[in-house]
């Protein structure tokens, strides 16, 4: 399983999964002191405590970002993640004790792998406990279950997965891009500008369908169900407020445009979130041009390191496709 490096100072990533139910946790740790900002751009999230990352929000801080799977049934695992931040004393101070602040998002991945088996606080803890400074790419934490290319439904869907991506800006500032990808389309190489993965042909499973150019078309298709979410993190070092963090999302959230076509559809629940520790000064104009290009190369990464484990085809076991 391939690794890289996390890449921003002070930022942890940790994983956990169970491959039977085909679903998993996906814990990132800021620094302490860092705080953040969401976009919520689609139109089926489901989240907890992510009203804390918007912007009129009293709280800016963020204690530990989660991804799970599971749908609405994932969001209960905070509670692990939670436990353990009181335990090292990490959260918002109150008179009554610290309050740990936990946003975390789920994806839909109960069309694979046992349904019945879903996320636990537990392993949300373990995944906290796991957390370094090195990440695996592909099917882990809360990318085990996820899919893409659902324009025919799962049957016709190939295996998504988790993404990273980092790298040091010119003003030395650094910038990491982390993704579970769960898409409604199709994932695009913007290297290339050609599709690697996404709906296959239902009369040759050998060759990508292009669900832009199908739906374009007009050709009949099955209704499609609520069960589709990229869930994005920009972590970076930057010293930004909430404002300039909203800047940067709004910015980065052209990779997603440039990767996954169609994006955004009804049926997605897309999120991006923003975290900075402000250890460096740096021009936001560039920590978002920074984010928005790392964001389409996470993508791919997830793609290209996912495995199916027999449930649904990957990349890498179908290779390159024609469209």
């Amino acid at each position: 399983m391939k690794e890289v490096a996390v890449g921003v100072e002070g930022f942890l990533i940790g994983h956990e999964q169970d491959f039977n139910a085909m679903t998993g946790v996906t814990v990132i740790i800021p620094p302490e002191g860092s705080v953040g900002c969401a976009m919520i751009l689609g139109s089926a999230s489901s989240t907890r405590q992510f009203d804390s990352l918007l912007s009129n929000h009293a709280v800016s801080r963020v204690d530990a970002l989660i991804f799970t799977g599971g749908s609405a049934f994932g969001l209960e695992v905070s509670s692990g993640v939670m436990t353990r931040l009181v335990s090292k004393q990490r959260g918002l101070p109150t008179p009554y004790g610290i309050v740990p602040i936990c946003p975390i998002a789920a994806i839909f991945d109960l069309s694979i792998g046992d349904p019945t088996g879903r996320p636990s606080s537990d392993m949300a803890a373990r995944a906290f406990d796991s957390a370094s400074k090195q990440t695996p790419l592909g099917s882990v934490g809360a990318g085990a279950g996820a899919t893409i290319g659902k324009l025919l439904g799962i049957a016709c869907a190939m295996k998504g997965g988790f993404g990273w991506a980092s790298m040091k800006i010119p003003d030395g500032s650094s910038v990491g891009v982390g993704v579970v990808v769960n898409a409604y389309g199709d994932v695009v190489d913007p290297t290339s500008d050609k599709i690697i993965a996404g709906a296959r042909d239902p009369q040759n499973p050998h060759q990508l369908l292009n669900a832009s150019k199908h739906l374009m078309k007009g050709k009949d298709r099955p209704k499609a169900a609520y069960e589709n979410t990229v869930l994005a993190c920009v972590a970076t070092d930057a010293d930004l407020n909430r404002d300039m963090a909203f800047l940067v999302a709004r910015m980065a959230s052209a990779g997603l445009a440039r990767a996954i076509n169609p994006c955004h559809s009804p049926f997605d629940g897309d999120i991006l979130a923003v975290l900075s520790s402000g250890k460096k000064s740096a021009d936001p104009l560039v920590v978002g041009s920074a984010a928005s290009h790392l964001l389409s190369m996470a993508i791919v990464e997830a793609i290209k390191n996912a495995d199916g484990i027999g449930f649904v085809p990957d990349f890498k076991s179908i290779g390159n496709l024609s469209t």
